[in-house]
């Protein structure tokens, strides 16, 4: 019995491809990929802490010079804002925000 012949279309080959094992686990792992893909949600980093916040730290900080980095982060965590003790020393120390203690003089001035 002769076997029949086959078209000589680029539709057969393909065909053929998409059902051979590597066609058929080339296209698995792009389903696979295309699932997991989560790249329209990623962001660059982690997210700025508002000026909002940061006005109030610098406040919290002029208005109590002796106060550290993690009193005032104690005190912003009893007020439900949810932030670490060093982005609090961040801003403090970061361009922008004037020292208090350099100009208050913490340890009283001699003068």
């Amino acid at each position: 019995m002769p076997s029949s012949p086959r078209p000589s279309t680029p539709c057969w080959s393909m065909l053929e491809y998409a059902s051979s094992g590597v066609g058929l686990l080339a296209r698995h792992r792009k389903l696979v990929a295309n699932r997991w893909d989560y790249s329209n949600r990623r962001r660059p980093g982690r997210p700025l802490t508002s000026a909002a916040v940061k006005a109030l730290i610098l406040r919290m900080a002029a208005q109590n010079p002796r106060w550290g980095h993690r009193r005032i982060h104690g005190k912003l965590t009893r007020l439900a804002h949810k932030i670490a003790a060093s982005t609090v020393w961040n801003i403090l120390n970061g361009p922008g925000s004037t020292p208090p203690r350099a100009a208050a003089g913490r340890h009283g001035s001699s003068s």
